[in-house]
């Protein structure tokens, strides 16, 4: 695919042509004379204030004080049901909400995300068998309830997102998709809360990310390769399988936030390599040795990172700017050579190690 001739030295990424980048920088024919590492020294994380029981880690990313503003959209969005509600209908039954009963709720979502079966209906249903599997919860709410809520449920007001909103909205939300500015509060929250009660070491990774939806929107896109391959397109910061920061991406535009600034008059990262520097920069300011794909690696982001005292190490394609005989190795590999050989070579500001 051609290069975007808006950002230099980048090609689309397939999966997501306009809205994704890679590197597209030729390759170097001299090399340095000696390598000067970034010494970051090895830290640890620190979990502080964790709460005794788990019901009170749950609540210190879904607060009570949450839930009640969910109770509240969802009683009143019912109201708002278009048309004349017919016989037999879901909606016929709608009793209020509460807060506990959204919380029994999100506890039996959570149950189905960890034990799936082939249908909704399966958990409510007798087992065939003795060794079938039995979930309590059901004895706690009908199958009827539980498919009403998961139809109804709003953690948004319905003002959210509307035009009067927008056009008040602050920076913070200013080309935030609907999609997105509905989930912004929760977000908020959940970030700040795992900041409250985990401060980062030092080894840290940033990568994309789908979260799982395959219902109706613009916003869904598809990355084969992923675990979770359709869905939400989210970049996210992490260490040890904890998601850090994280930001929204739209498809064909790209991470929502991230500035247009180039990082120096010789060096201006395309958009998904300023993801890297966003991200890290939300963490609290401390050295970082952030670990990369060869979605970002390039041996201009790593000059950046360094210059901010983050070392980081990566995966990189042969387009990535590293030294032409780095290049013709991988392009012609020596089977000759003996499994696992590692052959070097500094840039020659002696900055980047490729």
């Amino acid at each position: 695919m051609p290069p975007r001739t808006d950002v230099p030295g980048t090609t689309w990424d397939t999966t997501d042509p306009g809205g994704t980048y890679r590197p597209d920088e030729p390759p170097v024919e001299a090399f340095g004379a000696a390598f000067e590492p970034l010494d970051i020294q090895k830290r640890d994380p620190v979990v502080q204030g964790l709460p005794d029981t788990a019901l009170g880690i749950f609540q210190r990313f879904i607060p009570e004080s949450l839930v009640e503003k969910w109770v509240e959209y969802t009683n009143e969005a019912i109201v708002y049901i278009r048309g004349p509600v017919q016989q037999q209908a879901r909606s016929e039954y709608w009793t209020p909400t509460s807060v506990s009963e959204l919380y029994l709720f999100l506890a039996i979502i959570i149950s189905i995300e960890n034990h799936p079966e082939a249908s909704i209906e399966s958990y409510w249903k007798r087992p065939e068998s003795d060794n079938g599997a039995v979930y309590l919860f059901t004895r706690h709410m009908p199958l009827r309830r539980f498919e009403l809520l998961l139809r109804r449920v709003k953690i948004s007001s319905r003002a959210s997102g509307s035009d009067s909103t927008r056009a008040s909205a602050s920076r913070s939300t200013k080309g935030i998709p609907r999609t997105y500015q509905r989930l912004q509060e929760w977000s908020d929250l959940q970030q700040q809360a795992i900041a409250d009660i985990y401060v980062p070491g030092s080894h840290i990774a940033v990568d994309e990310c789908v979260v799982g939806f395959t219902g109706r929107s613009t916003l869904k896109t598809t990355i084969p390769n992923k675990p979770t391959p359709t869905g939400f397109k989210v970049w996210v910061v992490a260490q040890d399988g904890i998601f850090l920061r994280w930001i929204w991406h739209v498809p064909g535009k790209g991470p929502i936030g991230i500035s247009k600034k180039p990082e120096s008059a010789e060096i201006n990262l395309n958009p998904t390599q300023k993801v890297v520097t966003y991200l890290i920069g939300l963490l609290p300011m401390a050295p970082y040795h952030a670990f990369l794909d060869n979605l970002f690696s390039s041996p201009n982001l790593f000059r950046v990172l360094r210059a901010g005292g983050i070392g980081a190490s990566g995966t990189a394609r042969v387009n990535s700017g590293i030294y032409k005989g780095l290049v013709q190795a991988k392009k012609n590999p020596d089977h000759s050579r003996p499994w696992g050989w590692i052959e070097t070579k500094p840039t020659p500001d002696c900055q980047v190690w490729s």
